[in-house]
This record gives C-alpha cells, structure tokens and sequence, in this order.
C-alpha cells in the first residue's frame, strides 16, 4: 500500500535528518550492481558487507515497522562505516517520534504545509460552487494538518 503524500514527504525529510538521503535510489538492484563494480567486485556473487540502499518505492510503501527496521539497517552501516563499531546506544528516534516532534518545527515541512494550504484555495476556487458545500475543502485542509 502506499503511503499518503504527507507521510511520504515527512519519511524523505526523516532520511535528510538522519543523513541518508545518499542512500536513497531508484534502483536498488541497480545501484547494488553499480556499488560492486566501483568496489572490484563479481557482479554475480554474494558479497558480504554490502551497502543498504533505500528505494523510492521502500519510502513509499513500506509498513512503518519495516521503515524503522531499514533506517536502522541504513543507521548501523553509517556507524560501521564512520568509526569501525556499532554501537546500540546511539539509535535515533522512529519516524513516527520524529513525525510529532521534530518534523513539525522543520523549515521546509512549514513551507509545505503553507504551498499546500494556497493549492486548495487556489483549487477551491476553481470547484462549481456545489463541490464546496460538500466540503471538499475541508477535508483536504484536515489531511494535510494530520
């Protein structure tokens, strides 16, 4: 299933947050093969310390326990890759704290809510005055606050 607009762009700024945007790919297959040749590697066998990648399409349809569970992946590798251990102690917040703490002070989190609330009062203005008392509007506006 995919995730709704606003979760998919609070799940993109999360991946900024913690620094693994990098990570983020179209491609996942693509980039693993891209990643193994750059290291000298055979593309056609295991290789063990391979990257986690994250596709666009795990942004937008993973369950949030699968979500967490790559950013945790994603987290550990970073850690492994920046000093050589991994330490348990440092785990960052789910995005789930992350979406009703810290994603809400985010500069360009503000900046989206504010586009979004002038493209439904633009939109709103162009709906036959019918469509607006069934509240279309409100609802949008409600969404988007969630």
């Amino acid at each position: 299933m995919i995730c709704s607009p606003s979760t998919l762009a609070g799940r993109l700024l999360y991946l900024d947050q913690l620094g693994l945007l990098p990570l983020l790919v179209a491609d996942k297959p693509a980039a693993k093969r891209e990643w193994r040749l750059q290291q000298g590697l055979s593309v056609s066998k295991k290789a063990a310390g391979k990257p986690v990648f994250i596709s666009v399409g795990d942004v937008a349809t993973l369950t949030a326990a699968r979500f967490n569970s790559l950013i945790d992946s994603a987290l550990s590798q970073q850690q492994q890759h920046d000093d050589g251990l991994v330490s348990s102690s440092s785990r960052s917040p789910s995005f789930e704290a992350f979406r009703k703490g810290r994603l809400l002070q985010l500069p360009a989190w503000i900046l989206l809510l504010v586009q979004a609330e002038a493209d439904v009062a633009e939109l709103e203005g162009k709906l036959p005055h019918e469509l607006l008392q069934k509240a279309v509007g409100r609802i949008v506006r409600a969404e988007l606050r969630a």
